[in-house]
């Protein structure tokens, strides 16, 4: 379970506590600078948080760098291949670092 305790986005923002729950959904939701994507980024890495911790099943993944993680980021924006679908998009980075077929397909 990815548990987010006492974090702060930056240093107004209030701090909150999130349990996200094993093979569940959470959806994030707010208003344009609310902080959805920092969160996004916070968890997988490309951020760090002003304080509070981020923990996955009891282990503190604030000091793992991006590629340590067990999570990763994918962006709605146009960088994506609207002619491609969800799954060639999402195994596109795959494909540039030379990772075969039957990997990818996993």
């Amino acid at each position: 379970m990815l548990r987010v305790r006492n974090l702060a986005l930056n240093a107004a923002a209030e701090p909150f506590d999130h349990d996200f729950v094993d093979q569940g959904i959470t959806t994030v939701i707010g208003g344009n600078a609310s902080g959805k994507t920092l969160l996004a980024r916070m968890i997988a890495g490309l951020e760090r948080p002003v304080r509070g911790r981020l923990s996955l099943d009891h282990v503190d993944i604030c000091i793992l760098p991006p590629g340590r993680r067990p999570v990763a980021l994918v962006t709605q924006a146009f960088v994506n291949y609207a002619n491609w679908n969800v799954r060639d998009n999402l195994a596109s980075p795959m494909l540039a670092a030379g990772v075969d077929a039957q990997t990818r397909d996993v």
